[in-house]
C-alpha cells in the first residue's frame, strides 16, 4: 500500500488549489485571523483533515490562519469560549453529552460527517465475533474519549443482550489499536481510520454500526445480529463556526462544499482510505445539518 504523508497531502492540495481557486487573492479579504481550534493533538485524523483544508482556506480567507491543538474536548471548548475572533473546529456529536464539552447543534456549521464504528480484534487473540457476544465470559473492549458515553452504552448493551463487555479507556483510536495488538484488551470499538489500519495488518473486524453495514469491507450491520436499541450508531462530526459574519461563514462553507463534492484529490485519497463521508452545503442546507446532528445525538442517548 502506498503511504500518503501529510506533506504529500499538502503538496497535492496546493496543486489542486491552483486549478480550482483561480483568483490569486482571497475572494473576501479578511483582516481578522482565522483560528482552527482542534479537540485533539497534532497527530491523528482531525489534524490530517485540516492539513489538507488549511491551504484551501488560505486561498479564500488569506494567510492569517492558525492551527491550535486543544488536546481534548474540554480544553478545546475552553479555548473556543475564550476566543473573540473568527474560529473553526471539528466536533464529535456524542461529545456534547459530556459535561464541559457541549457545542450546540444549532450552532452554524460548515459541514457534517456521519461515519461508522467497527467491532474488531487482533488475529493473534484467536477471538471471534461469537466470543464477543458470549454471555458467560467477561471480555474487555477498548474505546476512546468521551469514556463516560461508552460506559453507559455498554452497560445498556450488557443488560439488553446479556454480554459482559467491560470498556477500557484510550485517548485515541490509534492508542486503542496499539493496545489491542499488544494484548492489553480483547476487542475494540473504533473509527474507520484505525480499523482500516488494523484490518490491513494483524487485525480483523466483525461488524459495522452503520445501519446497512459496510459491503466494501464485507462487514454486516451490528443490528443484524443483536436485539439492542443502539446497535445502529454513526460517528457524527460537525465543523462549527464561531464569531463570523455571514460573509465569512460563506467563505468557509464554499471551501468545504468544494471538498465534499470530491473536487480535491488530496482529500479524496484521505477520505477513501479512512471511509470518511463529508457532506457540505453542496448537499445539505445549514438547517438540514442541524436536523442530521440532532437525529444522530438522539441515537446515542436513547
Amino acid at each position: 500500500m502506498k503511504i500518503i504523508t501529510i506533506s504529500s497531502f499538502v503538496a497535492a492540495v496546493i496543486a489542486v488549489g491552483a486549478t480550482y481557486f483561480i483568483a490569486t487573492k482571497p475572494a473576501v479579504a479578511q483582516n481578522e485571523p482565522l483560528k482552527i481550534i482542534l479537540p485533539s493533538g497534532s497527530t491523528g485524523s482531525f489534524n490530517a483533515r485540516f492539513q489538507i483544508m488549511k491551504p484551501l482556506l488560505e486561498k479564500e480567507w488569506g494567510n492569517k490562519i492558525e492551527l491550535i491543538y486543544g488536546k481534548n474536548c474540554k480544553l478545546a471548548k475552553t479555548l473556543l469560549d475564550a476566543e473573540k475572533g473568527p474560529a473553526l473546529s471539528i466536533w464529535m456529536v456524542f461529545a456534547s453529552a459530556v459535561e464541559g464539552c457541549k457545542v450546540p447543534f444549532d450552532h452554524p456549521s460548515a459541514a457534517v460527517e456521519l461515519n461508522g464504528f467497527r467491532f474488531c480484534t487482533s488475529k493473534a487473540s484467536g477471538l471471534t465475533a461469537k466470543d464477543m457476544l458470549n454471555k458467560t465470559k467477561p471480555y474487555t473492549i477498548g474505546v476512546t474519549d468521551p469514556f463516560s458515553v461508552y460506559v453507559e452504552l455498554f452497560s445498556d448493551m450488557n443488560k439488553q443482550i446479556g454480554t459482559k463487555l467491560k470498556p477500557v479507556p484510550y485517548t485515541s483510536s490509534g492508542k486503542a489499536r496499539r493496545g489491542l495488538l499488544a494484548g492489553d484488551v480483547d476487542f475494540v470499538l473504533m473509527s474507520p481510520s484505525n480499523s482500516n489500519k488494523l484490518m490491513k495488518s494483524d487485525g480483523q473486524c466483525f461488524y459495522s454500526t452503520l445501519k446497512d453495514g459496510e459491503p466494501k469491507w464485507n462487514l454486516p450491520a451490528f443490528r443484524s445480529v443483536v436485539d439492542f436499541d443502539r446497535a445502529s450508531l454513526a460517528q457524527g462530526l460537525y465543523y462549527p463556526l464561531f464569531n463570523m459574519s455571514d460573509a465569512q461563514k460563506e467563505v468557509v462553507r464554499k471551501v468545504f462544499a468544494l471538498v465534499a463534492a470530491g473536487e480535491v484529490e488530496a482529500f479524496n485519497k484521505f477520505a477513501g482510505g479512512r471511509d470518511v463521508f463529508l457532506k457540505g452545503t453542496n448537499e445539505l442546507t445549514p438547517k438540514q445539518m442541524v436536523d442530521v446532528l440532532n437525529k444522530n445525538f438522539r441515537s446515542w442517548n436513547k
